[in-house]
């Protein structure tokens, strides 16, 4: 009984009594689990932005591979309009543009597009993905100017706008999306090469 006292509510210590009542033991208690749950909060948080800043890296590499590669291969070769025509594409004026880009490389026509999330690079040996599979590529589309090709005072602008997104690790995903213009140094319908 006499431990019991000290424990009830509105018990009292007495004099030379060691010992915690119930109302300071609940209050320490509380005090302690808001201070771990709000470490755990923040630890998660910064656990979660951790992961989503390495998903944007990880896209943001892929994604500046391949716009490298689009890119110098636009700006060292033509656009292959022949091949265009006939494959049946209609260069749309204004703000359309084509999910395929022809170019002539070597003699021959090297094209780029996206199936089924990946972007595909086919040089007619066969056909190489320049996207890995961890990203998911959801718009590629390619803007060219001029539509004639037998324009010889304006050499060739290709614009591209890619849109991609990753999947991250613990549900935390990350998304870009990319647009470069490049003006390829092959212009006019002979393919005559621009001075350096």
């Amino acid at each position: 009984m006499h431990y019991l006292k000290n424990f009830m509510i509105g018990g009292r210590k007495q004099k030379g009594q060691k010992g915690f009542t119930l109302i300071e033991i609940l209050v320490s208690v509380t005090v302690f689990v808001v201070v771990v749950s709000i470490a755990a909060v923040l630890f998660i948080s910064i656990s979660n932005t951790q992961r989503k800043a390495l998903n944007q890296e990880k896209l943001a590499r892929d994604v500046r591979a391949v716009t490298e590669t689009i890119s110098r291969l636009a700006r060292m070769y033509p656009v292959d309009y022949t091949a265009y025509e006939a494959a049946g594409y209609d260069f749309p004026e204004g703000d359309g543009g084509t999910p395929i880009l022809f170019l002539r490389v070597a003699g021959e026509t090297v094209s780029f597009t996206v199936e089924n999330g990946l972007v595909v690079y086919d040089n007619n040996q066969g056909e190489k993905f320049l996207t890995s599979s961890e990203i998911t590529v959801e718009k590629l589309y390619f803007y060219i100017s001029p539509l004639d090709y037998d324009d010889s005072e304006n050499p060739p602008r290709v614009t591209f706008q890619l849109v991609a997104a990753r999947a991250g690790e613990g549900g935390v995903a990350a998304d870009i999306s990319v647009q470069t213009s490049v003006v390829s140094r092959w212009y006019g319908g002979g393919g005559a090469l621009l001075s350096p």
